[in-house]
């Protein structure tokens, strides 16, 4: 944000501030008037409420009032030239370096937003891969992740919206899913539908499909080094004080201001930031695995109906089977949950290859529409379902965004945690023998706090703790 104390003479035809007027009852502000390349400038004069001020053909009356001015609301192209050196004054101080570690969808989604407050941070994407790359499998999107994805920015919404693929019925639009039983007696039969609130519709994406329109919305500002796989995070405050040392497998390293960890479950960077004695620095094995799969939609319909086409959940005992329609409704993703019966993981790898034999032994005596589905899959591999690490420590020696984040944000990413694993119990009818109204109501319960979380709420408590951190400083 760029702060001026007066009107500097410099910017005749620039701008005029016009009258405004409060719009009731939101508090906001507003005008009649836009200027002739249909741009608006927003500006702050009482630091809580937006007015606008636009470019007819007088110039800017000179005063002493205090505006504020957006960066990225000045047009980089301007012919007025003064406006160029306005921005160029602001490109003094030297940019806020950030390492982003991970180059998946929460690493490439960081970028985009942080690119998008302000222009002079210059941030560096580290992925241990030599490629982007991502899982075939499908992600769904519940209300609370778009409006999350709106407050980042409106375009990833957009990238979103052209991959998702909904329910193929239109009466389905707005069900979650079509719960069946699995297993027993009335296997295949319908228990209900999991219908959602509001209208809103549940959709399901390519995960490699979303990560490539995100990397569409990338900066060229923003640089993304392949093959470096990170090592250790260090204060560097011997050679440059106050920046951190990240150092990687191929000998190299960079000094930056912030380092941030997008590398997944099995993040290096959380087990550098706590060591390894540390409990909790690694995820460990559930005790459940999944078979994973992405199949041609037309041979599912043949195996088991026209049902396939929308979502559809498969209760049984010890396990619990999703399916979902992505691609346009020509792919389903597939995801066969299993109880591992208290055994361990044995294998080095948490994704082994496993044969379709093993699968159906896995599910032997469930249901046929459920072993129909489960033989289209011909080389299923085998996922260990990781439980993440309860960060009980508080922050140390980190900045002020980061305690903001860290103190909003923390006790509803370990709540999400427990409720993920209490939410698998349930749909493997653990701890809950059989299905009825009290089960229904409890899956129900946990989705609800998922997706109902008040995320403009967390923002206003996170910009409270900064003025707080601000004044104590």
């Amino acid at each position: 944000m760029l702060k001026i104390d007066r009107i500097p003479d410099a910017w005749p035809g620039l701008a005029k501030l016009v009258p405004v007027v409060p719009s009731e009852p939101s508090g906001t502000w507003r005008h009649g008037h836009q200027n002739p390349q249909g741009l608006r400038r927003t500006c702050r004069t009482d630091w809580n409420d937006t007015v606008r001020f636009v470019a007819p053909t007088e110039t800017l009356s000179r005063s002493s009032m205090l505006v504020i001015v957006a960066l990225n609301e000045i047009p980089t192209t301007s012919p007025d030239s003064s406006i160029s050196s306005i921005r160029a004054s602001m490109s003094t101080d030297p940019p806020l370096s950030i390492a982003i570690i991970g180059a998946g969808i929460a690493g490439v989604t960081l970028a985009i937003a942080l690119s998008g407050h302000n222009p002079n941070i210059h941030i560096t994407i580290f992925e241990s891969r030599l490629r982007f790359s991502e899982i075939s499998a499908g992600v769904g999107l519940g209300p609370n992740a778009v409006k999350a994805m709106d407050l980042i920015s409106p375009k990833i919404t957009e990238a979103y919206n052209t991959v998702k693929t909904a329910n193929l019925s239109p009466e389905k639009a707005q069900v979650w899913y079509d719960i069946r039983y699995g297993d027993g007696p009335k296997a295949g039969n319908m228990i209900s539908e999991m219908k959602s609130e509001n209208g809103f519709v549940p959709c399901t994406a390519s995960r490699a499909q979303f990560l490539a329109k995100l990397i569409d919305l990338l900066p060229e500002a923003v640089e993304v080094r392949f093959g470096k796989r990170v090592i250790d995070v260090e204060s560097d405050d011997m050679d440059e004080p106050g920046k951190t040392r990240v150092r990687f497998e191929d000998g190299t390293d960079v000094h930056v201001d912030a380092v941030i960890g997008c590398d997944g479950i099995r993040s290096a960077c959380r087990r550098i930031l706590l060591g390894d004695n540390d409990r909790s620095a690694n995820a460990v094995y559930s005790g459940k695995y999944a078979y994973r799969k992405v199949v041609d939609m037309s041979k599912a319909i043949k195996a088991v109906g026209p049902e396939i086409q929308n979502r559809q959940v498969y209760l049984g005992q010890g396990g619990h089977i999703t399916t979902c329609p992505i691609r346009n409704g020509k792919a389903l993703n597939m995801v066969a949950f299993k109880d591992g019966k208290g055994a361990p993981w044995k294998q080095r790898q948490w994704v082994i290859p496993s044969s379709r034999d093993a699968l159906l032994a896995d599910f032997k005596g469930w249901g046929d529409k459920a072993i129909k589905l489960l033989g289209l899959i011909e080389d299923p591999e085998k996922w260990a379902f990781l439980m993440g690490p309860n960060l009980s420590r508080p922050p140390h020696a980190i900045k002020q965004a980061f305690a903001a984040y860290d103190q909003i944000r923390r006790p509803r990413g370990q709540e999400l945690i427990k409720r993920s694993r209490k939410q698998g119990m349930l749909l493997d009818l653990q701890g809950h023998g059989k299905i009825n109204q009290e089960l229904r109501i409890r899956v129900g319960l946990n989705q609800k706090w998922v997706w109902d979380a008040d995320l403009e709420g967390m923002l206003e408590q996170a910009r409270a703790l900064l003025d707080e951190y601000q004044e104590i400083k």
